[in-house]
């Protein structure tokens, strides 16, 4: 996707999903994450793909079954979004990257927040970032910074 691409994107998802509640996540293709998000009486699928070739961002409405077994990444991501507020979506400036940060009530584990970033290159990668913006998870090969589990996302 081009910036003015991710941009036309954003001016759709921005409003329609900020403040909403991430309900399920899931697999529903390799390389892909979706987000089933409830926010004032709609819900929407938001599809973040990084397949090679194909990285896109995108409301969705017919979305393939998710597979038996998901991915690693996709079983943490689902602990770590669902149930969770989308406190801001925001593509960084002059960039092909977009972050979704989110806030987690739940009683045991007190109040916290994460990200999932996802970078829209050809070779992109979707990420998984924890309250202090650390790596938790990643799709794909560590590309050229070679960002390992528990360092600061940059």
């Amino acid at each position: 996707m081009s910036l003015a691409e991710i941009q036309a994107v954003m001016s759709e998802i921005q409003p329609a999903l900020t403040d909403g509640v991430i309900q399920r996540v899931r697999e529903p293709m390799p390389h892909h994450l979706a987000l089933t998000v409830r926010a004032r009486g709609h819900t929407h699928e938001l599809l973040l793909g990084v397949a090679p070739g194909t990285a896109r961002i995108h409301l969705a409405m017919h979305l393939p079954a998710t597979p038996p077994r998901p991915s690693p990444f996709a079983q943490r991501a689902r602990k770590r979004l669902r149930p969770s507020r989308i406190l801001s979506i925001e593509q960084l400036p002059e960039e092909r990257i977009v972050l979704i940060h989110v806030s987690v009530h739940r009683q045991e584990a007190g109040e916290w927040q994460a990200a999932l970033v996802a970078e829209l290159f050809p070779r992109g990668r979707l990420l998984l970032l924890d309250e202090q913006q650390r790596l938790l998870a990643a799709t794909g090969p560590g590309g050229l910074r070679e960002l390992t589990i528990g360092q600061p996302y940059t």
